[in-house]
């Protein structure tokens, strides 16, 4: 502590997180007094491994590959004051990571338009993430975080980011992810954004939907699912959110967002959607009130299905996309928003029991309503059913 005596010890580590196969470099500089009459000791220090190749000096640099991968170290300074004999130590902590694992981004177009979706992926990393840490470099549109975070669920594994740009120049694209407590730097990427093009509006498809509009990802089940119906996402949808009544309600399609490309990928992929009426909080499988199959995967905005006959709704129901035998060796995916779950969106890979709350944002996936006002005459519903108008929730 300066305040009691005359040095204090203090110094640097760049960088401040290394990797074991990068220089690091021990800076003393800092410690007081500057310019002093100073000796310096250093200690590299961890359970299984000490470094000893630091000289006395103000500065020491430990060459890249001198600390172990995957190791935390103790790194002391020991100050004296030769004018006084005077002793000052200070420690601090050093996580040294495996740089052997390197993450990069891939991009799916490096010259985009304005609101156009383009899809970063993480590429070099085979292992699980913990958390990826995404800096986009410029605002997006629908006022979407310019610095996403995504920490990997059931249906996510964070290694792929949809953004958006709100204007034209260059962009500097960073990313950190974090394994086991280590954490990895990739390479910057930089994009230019054309000044053409703007950012979209709802996308239009359906009429009634639990999301915002604008895609921020997709989730998928990162293998050849499409054939398993056990692997389903799915949206509840209550009657009562949109204004309309059972029994005077029909659906005659439904639609997804497909506003990512994900060509590049080996997209477009196949979704077999389902409409399965609600019994005590569960989709029922056991009567399809009617399906059909939409593709995503290829950024035309969206993609819809229209019902051979329109159906009469008697209470809640639900959209589920779920793999199905016709789709061997296939995927599939769903896009999301960027706000939280309203409650309405679920996902499994154990069948309809097994649905839970997904942790990713709204699925984007929609349904076209057929309903309204009854008008009462002598006590009778009357009205033509087909000039019946939708009531927006």
């Amino acid at each position: 502590d300066f305040s009691v005596t005359s040095v204090a010890a203090d110094f640097t580590i760049s960088p401040a997180t290394p990797l074991h196969n990068e220089v690091i470099t021990l800076d003393g500089s800092i410690s007081k007094p500057v310019g002093g009459n100073l000796r310096y000791a250093w200690r590299v220090e961890s359970v299984s491994h000490d470094y000893l190749g630091c000289a006395p000096a103000e500065n020491c640099t430990i060459p890249a590959e001198s600390l172990d991968p995957n190791t935390t170290y103790d790194i002391t300074l020991e100050v004296t004051n030769i004018d006084d004999n005077a002793i000052s130590e200070l420690a601090k902590v050093l996580p040294v990571g495996d740089g052997n694992l390197q993450p990069t981004i891939a991009v799916s177009n490096t010259n985009p338009d304005i609101g156009a979706n383009v899809l970063f992926t993480i590429e070099g990393i085979a292992v699980d993430i913990d958390k990826a840490s995404w800096s986009m470099g410029d605002a997006g549109c629908d006022g979407a975080d310019p610095a996403p975070e995504c920490i990997p669920s059931l249906s996510n594994d964070c290694k792929a980011q949809a953004f958006a740009y709100s204007s034209e120049g260059t962009k500097v694209v960073n990313l950190s992810i974090e394994i086991d407590g280590d954490v990895f730097h990739a390479p910057a990427r930089t994009i230019t954004l054309a000044p053409t093009g703007n950012c979209p509006g709802v996308w239009p498809c359906g009429n009634a939907g639990y999301d915002d509009g604008v895609t921020s990802g997709a989730a998928w089940f990162n293998g050849s699912s499409a054939d398993d119906p056990n692997f389903m996402y799915a949206v509840k949808f209550e009657l009562a959110d949109f204004g309309v009544l059972p029994g005077k309600t029909e659906i005659s399609g439904f639609c997804a967002a497909n506003q990512i490309d994900y060509t590049s990928l080996g997209g477009p992929w196949p979704n077999q959607v389902f409409i399965y009426p609600d019994s005590g909080g569960l989709p029922d499988d056991s009567v399809v009130l009617g399906q059909g199959t939409i593709w995503t995967g290829d950024g035309s905005g969206s993609f819809g299905v229209n019902l051979a006959s329109p159906v009469t709704l008697f209470g809640d129901f639900w959209l589920v996309s779920r793999g199905d035998p016709q789709w061997l060796n296939e995927d599939f995916n769903i896009e999301y928003d960027s706000t939280a779950n309203v409650g309405q969106s679920y996902s499994s890979e154990t069948g309809v029991a097994g649905l839970t709350l997904s942790t990713d944002g709204n699925y984007m996936l929609r349904a076209t309503l057929r309903s309204g006002h009854i008008i009462m005459i002598d006590g009778f519903e009357s009205g033509d059913p087909s000039a019946w108008s939708f009531v927006a929730p």
